[in-house]
């Protein structure tokens, strides 16, 4: 079933005008044009962009669009690829640009409150004279927000080995389609009963409105290092990254394979394998892998050391 805006245009810039105020709605041409694209290429304009800055201004519009049938698209900074943020029947476009604060960083317990509107590295950057910092780092974290990766369930290069956004959120403010207020979870790391934070986490906003977030805080690697290594074939790369996954206790924070092409002068010779490898443990450990690491690319084919 198609689901179309019953209230629109001017009508409804007027009566959200009257709700929430002049200075949180936006309604002309010229500023719709901004919200009706994210990150991918199809496009769609809404009727209007409401810009609210605390959760009760959230809940008076979603319980305000659910008696007149009006879609509400929430959307963080738009870099999303899945068309998430775009409002394809109209409605009202949520910005969470004005929520960009965060509330909250325990360092003791290595959680961090935040608003749905703060972009992914402020949260690490105000995180790392503690020594700590948020895990999930999409290739956008400069500019896309929390909201925005508890919506879409964002990962990055260091999920591969800490997961991705759900593993990181404990707990959640929601608003309702019908202006219902819900927090789900908190500080604790598990609690008793279905994982609702999970079933929200990645629905993109079908579910609900995000308006509050706690996460997991994660320590800093004491060191990194990065190393690269040149393997004769592929399958040598792939099993030597086996071999010191199994008897390796260093944290493996990102793996890349980029296979280099044959020069024209060496055309007979076969493409050689070409492995960075992140590690991010203690000094010492990061030395004594760095050592391991050349005589993993002279072994035999088919074996590893």
């Amino acid at each position: 079933m198609t689901v179309r805006a019953g209230l629109r245009g001017a009508p409804l810039i007027s009566a959200l005008t009257d709700l929430l105020g002049k200075d949180k709605v936006l309604g002309t041409r010229e500023d719709l044009l901004i919200y009706e694209y994210d990150g991918a290429v199809d496009t769609a304009t809404p009727d209007a962009v409401v810009l609210p800055s605390d959760t009760s201004d959230v809940a008076k519009l979603s319980r305000f669009c659910h008696q007149n049938d009006v879609p509400i698209v929430p959307r963080g900074a738009g870099t999303g690829l899945s068309g998430g943020a775009i409002p394809v029947e109209g409605g009202v476009v949520v910005s969470f640009a004005r929520m960009s604060r965060i509330l909250e960083i325990d360092v003791s317990n290595m959680r961090a409150v935040v608003q749905p509107g703060l972009v992914n590295l402020h949260l690490s950057t105000a995180a790392s004279p503690h020594g700590l910092y948020f895990v999930p780092d999409p290739s956008s974290q400069k500019a896309c927000t929390i909201g925005g990766n508890v919506a879409e369930n964002s990962g990055g290069p260091h999920t591969l080995a800490y997961g991705v956004t759900t593993n990181h959120v404990t707990g959640i403010e929601i608003v309702l389609s019908d202006g219902t207020v819900v927090r789900l979870g908190g500080k604790a790391v598990e609690y008793e009963g279905y994982d609702l934070i999970g079933a929200f986490v990645g629905s993109e906003g079908t579910l609900g409105i995000v308006t509050e977030i706690t996460v997991r805080l994660t320590p800093l690697p004491e060191d990194k290092r990065t190393i690269l290594a040149a393997f004769p074939t592929m399958d040598q790369a792939s099993a030597s990254v086996s071999a010191i996954r199994l008897k390796s206790s260093t944290r493996t924070e990102s793996w890349s394979v980029a296979c280099r092409p044959c020069s024209t002068a060496r055309s007979s010779r076969r493409s050689r394998s070409v492995r960075p490898r992140s590690f991010s443990s203690d000094a010492s450990s990061v030395i004594r892998r760095a050592a391991v690491m050349p005589s993993l690319s002279r072994t035999p084919s088919g074996s590893t050391q």
